[in-house]
């Protein structure tokens, strides 16, 4: 973040030899230049990267209507030392340090006709990060993250690495968070300590966009965050579930599976449902292209009764009755006997 503060010590003076600058009261500057305009030229500086984080590269621009820069002699400061000048030279680049750091960069402008304008910025580094969690199911001992689907909620957490000028961290109560979702503003979810959002869906055209603006309470210090997010579809995956080492979760149930023995229950996991308990979703399985009308749970055991060899196509489709457009689907093949 930054914050304005007056350059009292710096002064352009031009010499055949080139530019260059030289400490002098703000006083004479107004003496050897003459008095300043009765109406000041108004200076800008714009930041780009408008919210710096630490330890990058930032660039300084200056910006006027009432004065042509290019024919001006520009000098540039950081914390009141001359960086470079030069006539024309209206962008500065710098790199700025560490979180709760801060370097206030000045510029002086020269017209030609002898006018002298100054103005700065103070640039405090700060991060905010967006960290998202998706309210779906995944089965027991999933290691990864519970992705994200277009219907389902998702809660974002926003994480501000914010350090005042005495080496402490700001708390998120004393930051003022704006949430948005692509460009609308979530005005309702926005304030001081509102550091988490939740977005219960459906999100109509993905990818679902959302963007955190962090100001703290001085205003010295300000962050922006971004995080965009594909959406997936949920998935069915199955597994066998052994009678003497339960759920096999290491060995999914791709596209063959060999029946070992006379008999063998496989078991269906959703994945990504939101947050759709497990035994509330509806499981059609079919096998041949037969749907088998008493096989309506979460698992199916096949039995090769007359030990012949051959094989059989099953397939699987698993959906939520609350949300009619949403399932997922599996299918593979099952061989025993001989074709194993």
């Amino acid at each position: 973040m930054y914050r304005k503060q007056k350059i009292s010590t710096i002064i352009l003076s031009l010499t055949v030899l080139g530019v260059f600058f030289v400490g002098i009261t703000a006083s004479a500057q107004r003496q050897n230049f003459g008095p300043p305009p009765q109406s000041p030229v108004p200076l800008f500086l714009v930041l780009t990267p408008e919210n710096p984080k630490p330890d990058s590269n930032v660039t300084v621009e200056v910006l006027t209507a009432d004065t042509d820069l290019r024919k001006a002699t520009i000098g540039w400061l950081e914390d009141d030392q001359l960086s470079e000048s030069g006539v024309g030279k209206t962008t500065h680049a710098l790199h700025v340090g560490k979180a709760g750091s801060a370097v206030t960069v000045g510029v002086v402008v020269q017209t030609p006709d002898g006018s002298v304008y100054e103005e700065s910025i103070t640039i405090r580094p700060a991060t905010l990060d967006l960290i998202w969690e998706a309210l779906s199911t995944v089965p027991p001992f999933y290691k990864g993250k519970a992705l994200y689907t277009q219907l389902d909620p998702i809660k974002i957490t926003a994480m501000p690495e914010f350090v005042d000028s005495e080496g402490q961290r700001i708390s998120a109560r004393d930051i003022n968070f704006t949430w948005s979702m692509g460009s609308q503003v979530l005005g309702d979810f926005s304030g001081f300590g509102r550091n988490t959002l939740n977005v219960n869906g459906p999100v109509l055209r993905p990818p679902l966009t959302i963007s955190a603006t962090a100001i703290s309470r001085s205003g010295l210090e300000s962050a922006e965050g971004v995080v965009e997010i594909e959406p997936v579809d949920p998935l069915a995956l199955v597994y066998e579930n052994n009678p003497l080492y339960g759920i096999l979760f290491n060995r999914v149930i791709a596209t063959s599976f060999a029946l070992v023995g006379n008999e063998a229950t496989i078991e269906a996991f959703p994945y990504f449902f939101g947050e759709t308990s497990r035994t509330k979703l509806t499981y059609e399985w079919s096998i041949n292209g037969k749907v088998s009308e008493g096989f309506r749970s979460s698992y199916l055991t096949v039995r090769n009764v007359a030990g012949q060899a051959g094989s059989a196509s099953v397939n699987l489709d698993v959906t939520d009755g609350e949300k009619l457009v949403y399932g997922a689907n599996n299918s593979f093949n099952i061989t025993f006997g001989a074709n194993q």
